[in-house]
């Protein structure tokens, strides 16, 4: 298996857009593009994998740097290998202590894998279930008391 390649959406690239237009619109995915990207604490942005000037998968990263806390939220049907290199690149790049993964409901595929992968469900609402992967294990401990 080949590594994934992560490149983080670059509103001011004409190409990006012109890549997210063409999955969005093969894939019937609504994003939001007015997402916040003037805060330095905060980062902001989807997170894609692509082959040339296509993307193939893709997903909405959050994080706030104080806190060391980031949530990622699939689009469509993220597949898991994404989730994967995302949630290990928020960790042990970004250095974020908990990744929260939110994914909708009926993508069956994902929530097993998350679930086999010790990602901690956290349970369902509104249509999404979110699950917690933790850096440490001490954080994990101070949470169960």
């Amino acid at each position: 298996m080949s590594k994934i390649k992560l490149s983080l959406l670059d509103m001011s690239n004409k190409n990006h857009l012109e890549m997210l237009k063409r999955y969005t619109q093969q894939n019937n995915i609504k994003v939001d593009l007015e997402i916040k990207t003037d805060d330095s604490n905060e980062i902001n942005s989807y997170i894609f994998e692509s082959i040339g000037n296509e993307i193939i998968d893709m997903c909405l990263i959050q994080c706030q740097k104080d806190i060391k806390l980031g949530t990622i939220t699939s689009v469509g049907e993220t597949k898991q290998e994404l989730i994967l290199e995302v949630t290990n690149y928020l960790l042990n790049i970004l250095n974020m202590e908990s990744v929260f993964v939110r994914v909708d409901k009926n993508n069956k595929k994902l929530i097993k894998y998350l679930e086999e992968n010790l990602f901690e469900s956290l349970g369902l609402e509104q249509g999404e279930i979110t699950f917690l992967k933790e850096k440490t294990t001490e954080l994990k401990k101070q949470r169960k008391k």
